[in-house]
């Protein structure tokens, strides 16, 4: 049975004011949020080395507040969703928006192009804002419409910018093990070539003249949050470039990223197919 994270040395100050009760506690929510099958009183002891007289005390006073529940056969603790009703009550979704949107709105003005936030959810993307163009030309996506991630620049991206495990799960549902193992080499070979560089950069395979520009939205673990991304449009009478569009979107992403606790490098200028490394030479969308 996993045990929950490891927690750092204590300095003087943290023992001085530590609450031993609140602790044992929080031991407690932490474990069985990694026992999906709950687990029984002696368990929960023997996993924290502590003893069933003490353990009982805190399970009473966890169960009592509706953070626990036994459930039978066995009488084993699950976890509740009173935990996740508190985080509902200020959503990171909502944060995340109120982090982006006046950046959203800047870059916009600054590069003439439209721009949009996405996230994972499940096996799809997740349009969750998005900032339209003020040009007269521009592509306009639907807030709250649905994508598949192998065939999009922000799906590419959060996916190769996501946690190990959530790559593996993602890649496990999207492809076949028996009818799909070149599909899925080439789709790890991309996602890897878009983690080294730090961006997606792709051909619109239906829109002529579109290319989809996307930089991740990084937590301090590295990890991608969200995904913004531009769909550039040329046209002839565009007031500013592609390649400065990119830098335009790039600085927005680093600010959203620093105010999301993370930090985004600088890609290398010119921006170009991460697997070719040409600069200014997107591929095409693909599987």
């Amino acid at each position: 049975m996993a045990k929950p994270a490891d927690k750092t040395e204590a300095t003087t100050d943290d023992r001085r004011y530590a609450a031993p009760a609140l602790e044992k506690g929080l031991d407690i929510l932490e474990l069985l949020a990694v026992a999906p099958a709950g687990m029984t009183q002696s368990q929960i002891a023997t996993s924290l080395g502590r003893s069933v007289a003490e353990v009982y005390r805190m399970l009473v006073s966890l169960e009592r507040r509706g953070y626990i529940a036994r459930r039978p056969p066995d009488e084993s603790y699950r976890l509740t969703l009173k935990l996740a009703g508190l985080a509902a009550e200020h959503p990171p979704s909502e944060r995340l928006v109120e982090a982006a949107r006046p950046v959203m709105q800047r870059i916009a003005h600054d590069a003439q192009q439209s721009v949009h936030l996405a996230v994972l959810d499940g096996l799809e993307i997740f349009i969750l804002h998005k900032v339209d163009s003020p040009a007269p030309i521009g592509l306009h996506v639907r807030l709250g419409s649905r994508h598949a991630v192998t065939r999009t620049a922000s799906g590419r991206n959060l996916c190769a910018h996501a946690e190990p495990a959530v790559v593996d799960w993602l890649l496990d549902r999207l492809f076949s093990p028996s009818r799909e193992v070149l599909a899925r080499a080439a789709f790890e070979a991309r996602l890897a070539a878009v983690r080294t560089c730090g961006y997606e950069f792709i051909v619109d395979e239906t829109l002529q003249g579109v290319t989809s520009v996307s930089f991740p939205l990084l937590d301090r673990e590295g990890h991608a949050l969200a995904a913004l991304t531009m769909p550039f449009v040329s046209s002839r009478s565009e007031g500013v470039s592609r390649a400065e569009a990119s830098r335009i979107l790039w600085l927005g992403a680093a600010e959203i990223s620093v105010a999301l606790g993370g930090t985004l490098a600088a890609p290398a200028w010119p921006l170009g197919d991460p697997e070719a490394g040409d600069g200014d030479a997107p591929t095409r969308a693909g599987p």
